[in-house]
């Protein structure tokens, strides 16, 4: 009874898209179980575990060179070191070498007195006082200084700064007039 009527023109389209969909769906899906049933599941499995070790022996190969390459490169480094190293060693070594010898010299040499320069001991004390210095050893001895401290202090003698302290308890003051 189904059949008996003739379907009308829509329910013929919707008929007709419906069974051809149905169609379509039935030959995607025994397709799929063809291509699953086909499949070489394990060579598949094989495949990647060689991709992978492959893959591992490739970073394995560039990190070897990579690491070839920075030995080499700390090799040159460190041999550069050691070449400026053992030329300073050898400047060194001629350094010391010529000192010895000046000091061998100057130990054999005779001494000449009228090239040889001492000291300037007695040369600050030959200068005469200037008003500030007697001023300030004036200042320094009532603050209550004695004299060889007044005499470090300016750089001379305990004499002369003895002499200084009794020229200007000798002098007249200011305030005394």
């Amino acid at each position: 009874m189904l059949f008996a009527d003739t379907p009308a023109g829509p329910q013929f389209v919707l008929l007709a898209l419906l069974g051809l969909t149905t169609a379509l769906l039935l030959w995607r899906g025994h397709r799929r179980r063809m291509q699953i049933a086909g499949r070489d599941v394990a060579g598949e499995v094989r495949r990647e575990f060689h991709d992978a070790a492959r893959a591992g022996t490739s970073e394995i190969h560039r990190m070897e060179s990579r690491l070839y390459d920075f030995g080499r490169e700390v090799e040159g480094r460190v041999e550069t070191t050691l070449a400026t190293l053992d030329r300073l060693i050898e400047d060194a070594e001629d350094e010391i070498i010529r000192l010895e010898l000046l000091l061998e010299r100057s130990r054999q040499a005779p001494v000449d007195r009228a090239t040889l320069r001492l000291p300037d001991a007695i040369g600050p004390g030959q200068r005469p006082l200037s008003p500030e210095q007697r001023r300030m050893i004036a200042h320094l001895a009532a603050a209550g200084y004695v004299v060889d401290e007044i005499a470090r202090l300016v750089d001379r003698s305990p004499g002369e700064i003895a002499r200084a302290l009794g020229d200007e308890n000798s002098e007249p003051h200011a305030d005394a007039a």
